[in-house]
C-alpha cells in the first residue's frame, strides 16, 4: 500500500471515529449501540431498470427547457434540498464530475436530476459502479412538494435523456428500492425496464450480494470483504 494510500485511509478512519464519537455524545450509548447494529448487520434490496436511448427520437433543435446547475450556484443556495443530498455533498458530488439539471418554474428550483458517468455510486446500497462512456447512471430525481402533479418530472426526464443521448449517451441505468412504487411507476412510464434484482446482505465486514435475472431464474452471488464487483450492475444486462 502506498503512503497517498494509507495516509487516505487515516484521514478516513480518523474521521469516522470522530463522527461515531460525536454521536454518542448527541444520542446516548443505546442510540449509538443500535446505530452501531444497524451498520453492521443488515439485509436491503435494489431493482436495477435500463432504459434503452435507441428508442427516443432526437432532434437537434429541441429547446430544452432545463440547465445544469453550477458550484457557485449550489453555494449561493441558503437552504439547498435536492431531495437527497446536503449542499456539502452536492458540492463533493460537482467536485467528483457528477452532473445536476434543473427545472425552473419562475425564480424557482422545481425539478432536479442527477447524473453520474463512469464512476457511479449508490452510497446507502455501498456499491461502486464502473460504467462505460456510453451508459450514464440517473442516481436521483426529485420534484419540490409546491411542483408536485403538474407533469414536470416526466416532461424535463425526457428532455434530460434527449439531451444525454445528443452527447453520444446509448443507455441509462438506475437503482430504485422495491418498496418505492410511486419511482418505480414513475420509470416505468419513461420507459424504463427492470431488468436484475440485487440482494444485498452485510454481517460486519463480510458482504454477501445475490443477483437475480428478471427475466428467468437465473442468480449469481458474490461474497466479499471490501465491496462488490464494480461491473455487478452488467450481470444480466443484455444492452452491455
Amino acid at each position: 500500500m502506498t503512503f497517498t494510500k494509507l495516509t487516505n485511509l487515516s484521514v478516513f478512519i480518523t474521521k469516522k471515529t470522530r463522527n461515531a464519537v460525536g454521536y454518542y455524545k448527541k444520542y446516548g450509548l443505546l442510540a449509538f449501540l443500535k446505530l452501531l447494529m444497524a451498520k453492521l448487520f443488515f439485509n436491503r434490496t435494489l431493482i436495477f431498470l435500463h432504459l434503452n436511448l435507441n428508442n427516443y427520437l432526437s432532434d437537434p433543435r429541441e429547446r430544452f427547457q432545463f440547465r445544469s446547475l453550477t458550484k457557485p450556484e449550489i453555494l449561493k443556495i441558503r437552504n439547498y434540498d435536492d431531495g437527497f443530498h446536503t449542499k456539502n455533498q452536492a458540492l463533493d458530488k460537482i467536485n467528483k464530475g457528477d452532473m445536476v439539471f434543473v427545472h425552473e418554474e419562475g425564480d424557482k428550483i422545481a425539478y432536479y436530476v442527477w447524473i453520474e458517468q463512469q464512476n457511479a455510486e449508490v452510497d446507502w446500497f455501498r456499491l461502486r459502479m464502473k460504467l462505460p462512456p456510453e451508459i450514464a447512471y440517473l442516481s436521483g430525481s426529485f420534484t419540490i412538494p409546491e411542483f408536485r402533479n403538474k407533469g414536470i418530472a416526466s416532461r424535463t426526464r425526457k428532455e434530460v435523456f434527449l439531451y444525454l443521448k445528443n452527447k453520444g449517451i446509448k443507455h441509462i441505468i438506475l437503482a430504485v428500492h422495491p418498496d418505492n412504487q410511486a419511482a418505480l411507476i414513475l420509470n416505468r412510464k419513461s420507459g424504463f425496464k427492470e431488468y436484475q434484482l440485487i440482494n444485498y446482505r452485510h454481517y460486519g465486514f463480510l458482504r454477501y450480494y445475490k443477483v437475480s435475472s428478471t427475466k428467468s431464474n437465473r442468480s449469481n452471488t458474490y461474497i466479499r470483504f471490501i465491496s462488490a464487483p464494480r461491473d455487478i450492475w452488467k450481470a444480466f444486462a443484455d444492452f452491455a
